[in-house]
């Protein structure tokens, strides 16, 4: 910040204005320098040129900006209740990057869906975690071998399957196969059921594991 007050020059003969001077090189990774003038504050930005692109510093500058105006319509609020976003950057991210919406089949069920994906992209990669993947090829082969094993215990249309596993490539496997043989399913992690869901006893009773 550089408030302090400048004497003018006065130069018989001679007229002059200051102005900042570009070296052409940043002393610094990003410095700002904020000059406090009759008019308002001006503000330059340097930075290093190998670590930030000129659309960053201009979107970092645009935020600040917003955050200076939020100040001045209400001076009373928490900065960290005051806005940062243009509202062009809270409609792109609110709404532009959250409509994924797609059309599908609403006649088919969500097994069908996928059987279909298998037939347009068997070598296509269906799931990945933790560095390991599954082609959609794979991943029904799987899944059509839990779907035979669970149909020979019993499980059908009206059967409820529990899932309770860690996060892994198999409870996707699991999922897939359950869809095909029954209509309710339930997912959990061992975290969760250890903070409340019913005990292995009685889910065995309940028919879901």
């Amino acid at each position: 910040m550089l408030n302090t007050p400048m004497q003018p020059l006065h130069l018989p003969g001679l007229q002059h204005r200051r102005t900042m001077l570009d070296s052409g090189t940043s002393k610094f990774d990003l410095t700002l320098y904020v000059l406090e003038e009759p008019s308002g504050l001006s503000f330059t930005c340097e930075y290093n040129t190998d670590l930030f692109h000129s659309d960053r510093i201009e979107r970092m500058l645009g935020h600040l900006e917003v955050l200076l105006e939020g100040i001045v319509r209400d001076p009373d609020q928490h900065v960290s209740e005051l806005p940062l976003l243009s509202a062009g950057e809270r409609q792109q991210i609110l709404i532009g990057w959250n409509d994924t919406r797609v059309a599908y089949p609403r006649d088919m069920a969500l097994h069908q869906l996928l059987e279909a994906q298998v037939e347009r992209t068997p070598a296509a990669i269906a799931v990945e975690f933790e560095g390991k993947q599954l082609t959609y090829r794979e991943l029904n082969e799987r899944a059509n071998q839990l779907a035979h094993y669970l149909r020979a215990q019993g499980v059908g249309a009206e059967t409820l399957v529990g899932i309770c596993m860690e996060r892994c490539l198999e409870m996707v496997v699991g999922f897939w196969a359950s869809s095909r043989l029954a209509r309710r399913m339930c997912l959990w992690t061992r975290r969760i059921r250890k903070s409340g869901w019913p005990s292995w006893s009685k889910m065995r009773r309940w028919g879901c594991c």
